[in-house]
């Protein structure tokens, strides 16, 4: 992608620009859209609309089988959720369609004690403009409190418009949180895991960080028969994509939201592929997608044992969404997390088996020693094969 290194380059030689002071600050108050205000990183806007003079100027295509993605106009939200005030390590923006409340509820079900050990956050996202549905929501939404619904077309080009506008709205709200990440909501994800890839030394001296199951590929411009279709009216010479983390799952640090929203304010075009939008954003600010873990951050067809699943950050089924509730019985059967403290005196809990349960014991020198972090998962069989004696919770 040339022409992103190139804006790179270009970003820092603003000292002949001809848009000074508070002309320069008035104009560019007077072109951002109203709903696309970004908080953050003001020095960065200003030097991007110093470079590129416009914003949300996408190239624009003739051919009617590919809709133009309406990123820059106006937008509504019409449900919203309640975000928690106290910030969090992780928020999840978990993407869904109204029709799948089912994989929602798993969701909601089987990472409520994770979320509970991991100080994790998250709202659903989606998009629905039929008011039968809309009606269905608003029920949903009255009890969780956690859905994000826009009222743009329900379809699959308007994934990338969906994803964009959420990002703005956790933005807009503030948000606090360590690290944010995007899911489908037909992959499970392996909380405990993620947390300690998360704390490892790839990631943590890193003062930005995008990772996942990062690729480089070519717009497909050539097959209209497959849904990655993007046509060579709208994209020019620029067929090739460098670095993006395959949109099922992926996480950023958070100081790198503003920096994905200030990006595709410029890019040269919008197309469906979400995922693909968010690498080249950032690599307008020299970010990179970072491999994590690589080759078990998603399994992309499943898997087929206890033993397969808990070596993947996430899980997407092969064949049914039915599956995701099956992976999760694998990834929780007794995972246990152990606090180690500086004196022998310890805690354990016990996630996903039979008993639930937060253990005080007592862990001899000796064994400390082999754990260098305070943090340290255990795998069982079962419970019972930990031989403690633990008190419920």
């Amino acid at each position: 992608m040339a022409c992103c290194s190139s804006h790179v380059d270009a970003i820092f030689l603003l000292s002949d620009s001809p848009l000074d002071g508070l002309a320069h600050e008035l104009l560019f108050e007077q072109l951002v859209p109203k709903g696309y205000a970004i908080k953050g990183d003001v020095t960065l806007q200003s030097a991007f609309f110093s470079h590129f003079g416009s914003m949300y100027r996408y190239n624009e295509c003739n051919e009617k089988e590919y809709p133009r993605i309406a990123y820059g106009k106006p937008y509504s939200a019409v449900i919203i959720p309640a975000l928690r005030s106290s910030p969090s390590y992780l928020f999840l923006m978990v993407f869904t369609q109204s029709k799948s409340i089912r994989l929602r509820n798993t969701f909601r079900r089987r990472t409520l004690q994770w979320r509970k050990a991991y100080n994790t956050s998250y709202l659903f996202a989606m998009t629905e403009d039929d008011p039968a549905k809309m009606r269905k929501l608003e029920r949903e939404s009255a009890y969780h409190h956690d859905l994000l619904v826009f009222n743009h077309a329900n379809t699959y080009h308007n994934l990338a418009l969906t994803v964009l506008l959420t990002y703005h709205f956790v933005n807009q709200r503030s948000v606090s949180s360590a690290f944010y990440a995007k899911l489908d909501d037909d992959v499970a994800l392996h909380l405990p895991l993620l947390y300690r890839v998360l704390h490892s030394k790839e990631v943590t001296p890193r003062r930005q960080f995008y990772g996942g199951d990062c690729m480089r590929s070519y717009y497909n411009y050539l097959n209209p028969f497959i849904k990655n279709y993007v046509p060579k009216c709208l994209i020019g010479e620029d067929i090739w994509i460098p670095s993006y983390a395959r949109g099922g799952f992926y996480v950023f640090s958070s100081n790198l939201l503003s920096s994905i929203l200030i990006g595709a304010r410029h890019l040269p075009f919008i197309a469906h592929n979400e995922d693909a939008n968010t690498g080249k954003a950032l690599m307008m600010v020299n970010v990179m997608c970072y491999p994590l873990r690589e080759g078990y951050w998603l399994a992309r067809f499943g898997c087929m044992s206890k033993e397969e699943c808990r070596q993947f950050v996430s899980i997407h089924p092969k064949y049914s969404m039915r599956e995701v509730s099956g992976y999760y019985d694998y990834l929780q059967k007794c995972l246990c997390l152990l606090f180690l403290s500086e004196r022998s005196r310890s805690f354990l809990f016990c996630e996903g088996c039979s008993l639930h349960s937060l253990c005080r014991i007592h862990i001899p020198i000796s064994i400390q020693k082999a754990f260098p972090s305070p943090t340290h998962t255990l795998t069982t069989p079962s419970c019972q094969a930990v031989d403690l004696h633990c008190a419920p919770h």
